[in-house]
């Protein structure tokens, strides 16, 4: 009797585990169902790719697939803001540039927002992106009158496409855990990191000169995993 009882606490204990893995796993599920692992020589980071910036999560998977980033580095670093790659050939890869695909306020600049560069709005104004370059937020945590402060300037200065309020997510999100909210609503954000965020942020201390990382921080490859 002793036995079958360790053994049905046992069982109670992994369906629990189960339990709790299914609903962490539900939450990202809702955001999109591709999955992408980059492993550098600093540690691994996972993003999850968003269903509803199609073109954005198809023209990375593939050049994914291409092993385009395969051996690429980070080669811009902007502190307080975010990490930048590109392929290991841009010659090579480059192609058109991608229609904006900007899903603002429910994609936001928060820590570990994965977003597409692009050419300043004065000579793009219809905020067309790089296929090739991309961007993952590292950020900083505002205060409340901070990012009030920040909010205001924002909307003085976008007098083009117009700036709307912080949602009370953003808000909350901003004061938390951090990001780079001057960027919102002006780049297209296609996903966002799941797991080894902690690495986005070590390679975001990194030293740098004029933006660029004093020591080379390699991408040694990328895979694709659709769940």
């Amino acid at each position: 009797m002793k036995t079958l009882s360790i053994i049905h606490r046992t069982l109670c204990i992994l369906a629990c585990l189960l339990l709790l893995c299914g609903c962490g796993n539900r939450d990202y599920d809702k955001i999109g169902k591709t999955e992408v692992t980059i492993e550098t020589d600093r540690g691994r980071i996972v993003i999850r790719l968003y269903d509803d910036t199609p073109t954005y999560r198809d023209n990375f998977v593939k050049l994914v697939k291409q092993g385009a980033y395969d051996g690429a580095v980070w080669h811009r670093i902007v502190r307080d803001g975010f990490i930048q790659a590109g392929t290991n050939d841009e010659a090579k890869y480059i192609g058109e540039r991608l229609p904006a695909e900007i899903v603002y306020p429910a994609h936001f600049h928060k820590a570990g927002a994965v977003a597409a560069a692009k050419e300043d709005d004065d000579v793009n104004p219809d905020r067309r992106s790089s296929n090739t370059q991309f961007y993952i937020v590292t950020g900083k945590v505002f205060t409340p009158g901070s990012l009030a402060e920040l909010r205001q300037m924002m909307a003085d200065a976008d007098t083009v496409h117009g700036f709307a309020p912080f949602t009370e997510q953003q808000k909350r999100v901003y004061t938390k855990r951090g990001g780079a909210p001057h960027l919102d609503g002006a780049y297209t954000v296609f996903g966002e990191v799941v797991e080894g965020l902690g690495v986005v942020q070590s390679i975001g201390h990194e030293k740098t000169v004029d933006e660029k990382p004093v020591h080379r921080i390699v991408i040694k490859r990328v895979s694709v995993t659709t769940r």
